[in-house]
């Protein structure tokens, strides 16, 4: 219970959400134009949220 304490579950997250994007703003940027390979960066990133 006392290592539950000590982690900062909302800064964790917070963090993790803040990579997430970091990356998918660059690989937008990077792919430009085409939204076939930024269709499929979407999907292994974030299998849950792809169609």
């Amino acid at each position: 219970m006392e290592y539950h304490r000590k982690l900062d579950s909302e800064k964790l997250v917070y963090h993790a959400l803040d990579h997430a994007k970091t990356y998918l703003q660059k690989n937008i940027h990077d792919f430009g134009e085409d939204s076939e390979q930024t269709r499929d960066y979407v999907q292994k990133a974030f299998p849950s949220a792809a169609p």
